[in-house]
């Protein structure tokens, strides 16, 4: 069962024929059931009835044809094209296993295993669809960390499966990001890294296995207290430089093929690899 908001173009095919266009139109929370060649699907509305059969295109995406008369979605057919994810609860849990196995198994941070031991890391999972709202979302996360106690919360990650898919525009955000701290005056308090399931470094290849050490199961902010650094910082000395030449070496040694094992312990399903390009979706 999946469940999420979606940007889609949708196409009336009455007596017009119009486009009706590309925006965010409905939730639509939809069993799937596939057929013996997992090819052919159904899709169930609320009531359990059936209001769509569907062709998949690709393992997380669905060509959908609605039947005459189903409720919700638009009059007569349709057709649309919809990315499918897993529910929060999945999300969550993939994560976790990203933290777990990459993260901590890897030792690409090293104080993130005092963190998780002592239950003081947050995971939300967003469910904005535009930027705008991704940043109403990041404010409430930023005031829920200022308002409590870092002994019982540290740190948040704030998971974002329905936007910003592209790692182009999610660097761009990072500005609006920034800015954020700029405007609540956290400059100073908090800071925030970034991890993406397409993380590239300015100076690295598409494909370079450096590029794995910020590579995320979904687009994901992580809001980090300044202290925490400053503690981080004081119990490492001079040592802290050597944290990411330590991770190069690590994931250098695991290789490309090694790093695509791993990470399929925390991929949705039809998830591609981190290190594929990205198929586009209408």
């Amino acid at each position: 069962t999946y469940s999420s908001q979606y940007r889609m173009a949708i196409y009336d095919f009455g007596a017009s024929s119009q486009t009706i266009g590309l925006r965010p139109l409905f939730s639509l929370s939809a069993s799937l059931s596939s057929g013996a060649d997992g090819s052919a699907l159904t899709a169930l509305g609320p009531d359990g009835a059936p209001i769509a059969t569907a062709r998949r295109t690709r393992d997380d995406a669905v060509a959908l044809s609605v039947q005459p008369g189903a409720p919700s979605i638009v009059p007569g057919y349709a057709e649309l094209d919809l990315q499918f994810r897993d529910t929060d609860e999945a999300i969550l849990e993939a994560t976790r296993t990203w933290v777990q196995k990459a993260v901590i198994g890897l030792n690409l941070c090293p104080f993130a295993n005092a963190t998780v031991k002592k239950q003081r890391l947050r995971i939300q999972v967003s469910h904005a669809t535009e930027p705008l709202a991704l940043l109403d979302e990041l404010r409430a996360e930023l005031k829920r960390l200022l308002d409590t106690d870092e002994t019982k919360l540290e740190t948040t990650l704030l998971v974002c499966p329905d936007t910003l898919a592209d790692f182009l525009d999610f660097n761009d955000f990072l500005d609006t990001a920034d800015a954020l701290l700029d405007e609540l005056d956290l400059h100073g308090t908090f800071q925030i890294a970034s991890f993406h399931p397409h993380y590239q470094f300015a100076s690295s290849s598409a494909d370079d296995i450096e590029n794995a050490t910020n590579q995320s199961p979904w687009p994901t902010l992580h809001l980090l207290r300044e202290t925490s650094i400053d503690r981080a910082v004081a119990a490492w000395g001079e040592d802290t430089d050597r944290i990411f030449e330590n991770n190069i070496a690590r994931l250098q040694a695991l290789g490309p093929e090694g790093w695509r094992r791993l990470s399929r312990q925390w991929q949705a399903p039809g998830m591609e690899s981190p290190d594929e390009k990205p198929s586009s979706v209408s």
